[in-house]
Parts: C-alpha cells; structure tokens; sequence
C-alpha cells in the first residue's frame, strides 16, 4: 500500500510541488485515483515498513503530507505506522489535524516487535506532532486508543510531552465510562 500511494503522488505531481502550509489541498490526479482505488481493502491501514527500508528512511514531510492527502486519511485512516521513516520532523502529519478515525498511530520509527533503538536517533519533532495530536484527542468522538511514542521522547519526556500522555490517559479513562 504505501508504494502504491507513493506511485499516485508520484504521478499527481512531484512531491516538492505539495504544500503543507497551503489552505488548499492537492488532489491526486485522475490516474493517481485510479490506483488508489485499486487497493482491495481501503486505506484504513498504512505502514512503512512494508516498503524498502532506504526509501522509508528517505521518506520527507512532504512526501508523508502528499500520501495521506492522496488518501483522505483524515476520514479514513485507522492506523497509521512510521515505520523506518527516520527523517520526518512531524509537520508531514498535518493532514491527520482532527481526525476521528484515527485509532492508533506508531511514531516509534521501529517495526513490530523491534527493539526500539535505531542507528541514529529520529528527526520527530514534539513541537510539531504535539499540536496535531492535541486536535486529534480533542475532536469530539475521536476514536484514539494507541499512541506509540519514539524512545527518547520517552526516555527523556518533556513537560509538553508529560502533559500530552496525560491527557491522553484522562481521554481513555472518560471513553472507557461513556
């Protein structure tokens, strides 16, 4: 699946062309479309892992932004993996800003069941994925139960990252009494 997204970006335009900070989102062009709709099962799931590991570590914001605008991940991603994708920074995620789909997102940069340390530590910003995952646990009906976070964000938690855990806490526990 990712590949085939890659492929559909790919054909829609370059990546550098996609603009996270643009109020108008890009739509995958009418090839890019029909190869999407040739995923059997939706786009409910996406993992990196699953493609080559030396272009996941290659992987860029934008190219992150442009795939899940080409999917509509806002309403219909449920799991979304970062597996192996060591540079992005985070804004790449923007796409995913209220999301009540969402149910888990792994930004450990590792795949099931790897240990969680990598050769270099990850790029991930908490400045930037921070706000957008505030949105997420925020919109009304969310449906958030997972948040895998990388290992140095957990090792040395920040303030911001502190009061994020616990706010996701507070939200499990207030879904698990509605």
């Amino acid at each position: 699946k990712p590949s085939r997204v890659l492929f559909a970006v790919a054909v829609t335009a370059p990546s550098p062309s996609w603009s996270i900070t643009n109020s108008t989102r890009r739509q995958p062009s009418r090839l890019g479309r029909l190869i999407l709709s040739s995923a059997a099962k939706g786009w409910d799931r996406l993992d990196f892992g699953d493609v080559e590991q030396s272009l996941a570590n290659r992987f860029t914001d934008i190219d992150l932004y442009a795939a899940l605008v080409c999917i509509d991940a806002v309403n219909k991603l449920k799991c979304l993996r970062l597996t192996g994708c060591v540079q992005l920074i985070g804004q790449g995620l923007e796409s995913l800003r209220g999301s009540v789909v969402l149910e888990q997102i792994d930004l450990s940069m590792v795949g099931l069941h790897e240990k969680p340390d990598l050769d270099c530590p990850p790029s991930i910003s908490e400045d930037a994925v921070l706000p957008i995952l505030y949105t997420i646990l925020q919109a009304n009906d969310n449906s958030l139960k997972l948040v895998q976070l990388p290992k140095l964000w957990r090792q040395e938690p920040t303030h911001e990252n502190f009061e994020f855990i616990e706010a996701f806490n507070t939200s499990m526990n207030n879904s698990l009494y509605c």
